[in-house]
């Protein structure tokens, strides 16, 4: 055996992880007694009797090697060559296309491009540049769709407007891989906006994304019913971070004066509230949201949004508890079945807890048409496209 079979066949014992492919390496390159053609030249040794290098196969490098039918200079072998390959710092690019399938995957699905729909309102206030404007909404964008396709994982979600989730669609690991690889390319997007400002702001919002997500799933897998205020901050954290982070880099690329005193921070933060009970609610009520994610699907996750956190508080002692069992119920089955669904709508929809729910959306959005009054007499730029947009947010009524 040869010294460099030797090799590869000791490397093949110290790593059993690559055995079958260095097996395979090792039997290409052993030697064969009979067949000379395909021995790999080994140490060269000194000819006795004129002094000059000779290799074992006998042949002189200074004089032709006619024993391969050619004259021509021997070129590298197929091995030499992979061994090149294999001792060189230099290595094949591989492409992203396999990466970025799933994101691209959720952002093909149909959706209201609410969040570049409100990047294009506030900027009748900010006057970002159109290429700026681009470049945030893109860095938003790809949060975004990171968000959605972590969401669907940890909340077991296997529909997501209407279609396959894309964990559903390309597996669970290619999916986390892609969200994670969506958050990378943002992060350096941030950092080609060349301000600290922004990286800071995105460092805080991404940390509160986080823990806003975590407590949220704290509450689902340990059926742990938070109160009305722990809701909130979860929502403020969760939802409204990229709100957040929209405004806060929009800021900083605006060439407007004191936009920092224009309420804008309490303006998205409502929104992000606003944004969360509406889902909750219209989850509950709307043809729309079961056509597009099943028949209440907040509760075959076992979320406890804001009408069930008010049912709770507000059901006799024997509905508490009935909520209490099924929910456990779904626990073991991570679902609930279609008469699971419909007894815990019946008790929700008994203690009023939707009614609270629609009432509270309209207090809310009152609020917040309040805060972009006050903003628009600051500017003196009145904001239709924003208001445009808040008016087909509104909740039907009963």
């Amino acid at each position: 055996m040869s010294c460099v079979t030797k090799n590869i066949a000791n490397y093949s014992v110290g790593n059993p992880v690559n055995n079958k492919y260095n097996k395979t390496m090792e039997t290409d390159m052993q030697i064969s007694e009979t067949d000379q053609s395909f021995e790999l030249p080994t140490t060269p040794i000194t000819n006795s009797v004129n002094g000059s290098v000779v290799w074992h196969d006998g042949h002189d490098p200074g004089t032709p090697n006619t024993s391969m039918g050619s004259t021509d200079e021997p070129g590298p072998s197929f091995h030499d060559t992979n061994i090149t390959i294999l001792c060189s710092s230099d290595s094949h690019i591989l492409s992203s296309d396999v990466i970025e399938a799933p994101a691209l995957y959720i952002e093909s699905l149909p959706g209201k491009k609410i969040r570049d729909k409100l990047a294009d309102s506030l900027n009748v206030w900010l006057g970002i540049e159109a290429g700026g404007l681009y470049q945030i909404k893109h860095i938003i964008g790809l949060l975004h769709n990171a968000s959605l396709i972590l969401d669907d994982v940890e909340d077991g979600s296997a529909v997501r407007r209407g279609r396959p989730s894309a964990h559903m669609v390309f597996g669970t690991p290619q999916a986390i891989n892609s969200a994670g690889y969506q958050i990378n390319l943002a992060t350096k997007e941030i950092l080609k906006l060349g301000d600290i400002q922004c990286i800071k702001s995105f460092s805080e919002e991404m940390e509160k994304l986080y823990v806003g997500q975590g407590h949220d799933l704290f509450w689902t897998f340990n059926t742990h019913r938070p109160t009305v205020n722990e809701y909130i901050s979860m929502v403020d954290n969760k939802t409204g971070a990229l709100f957040k982070m929209l405004v806060s880099l929009m800021e900083t690329k605006s060439h407007a004066t004191s936009s920092s005193t224009w309420d804008l921070k309490l303006l998205v933060t409502l929104l992000g509230r606003y944004f969360q009970i509406r889902d909750d609610y219209m989850n509950l009520t709307s043809k729309e949201y079961t056509d597009q994610k099943g028949f209440c699907d907040d509760l075959d996750e076992g979320k406890f949004s804001l009408p069930l956190i008010y049912a709770y508080q507000n059901a006799s002692d024997v509905d508490s508890s009935i909520l209490n069992h099924v929910l456990l119920q779904r626990h073991k089955s991570d679902a609930m079945s279609l008469t699971q669904k419909h007894l815990m709508l019946d008790i929700i929809k008994k203690t009023g807890s939707l009614r609270y729910t629609a009432t509270l959306l309209r207090r809310l959005i009152g609020e917040i048409d309040k805060v972009v009054g006050r903003i628009e007499v600051t500017t003196g730029k009145e904001n239709d496209p924003l208001r445009s947009l808040l008016r087909k947010l509104e909740v039907p009524d009963e």
